[in-house]
């Protein structure tokens, strides 16, 4: 298994473009580790983004974006998603079958795609 170490979010889709379906994201890694060991994904390659900072950032200018690598905690804890997207800040009390969020603070919810962005409906 191939390893690739990436801080940036261009370099990251490229590999992921270039590798296909034999690439594996690692993140915070703990689900994808357990995985591996237990026969279930057999990657290629593992590409590690977890320094690539511009895609963990919860930001809010009249628009909401929530990076991929916003952990579970931030989601519950980020003043704008308690105010004003509450369903949003509560995903993760059910996110892996865990009730409490504190118990996965490192956890991250990753597909890596472009930031999405929600819009809040009056």
């Amino acid at each position: 298994m191939d390893f690739r170490r990436t801080d940036d979010i261009e370099e990251a889709l490229a590999s992921l473009a270039e590798l296909g379906s034999d690439a594996q994201v690692l993140a915070g890694g703990t689900d994808v580790m357990i995985q591996i060991q237990r026969g279930e994904l057999d990657p290629g390659t593992l590409v590690h983004i977890e320094r690539v900072d511009s895609i963990g950032e919860i930001t809010e200018n009249g628009r909401l974006t929530v990076g991929a690598l916003a952990t579970h905690l931030e989601l519950s804890r980020h003043p704008a998603l308690l105010d004003r997207y509450p369903s949003i800040s509560q995903l993760p009390w059910s996110a892996g079958g865990r009730p409490r969020p504190l118990e996965r603070s490192g956890a991250t919810s990753v597909t890596l795609r472009r930031p999405r962005t929600f819009s809040r409906h009056s």
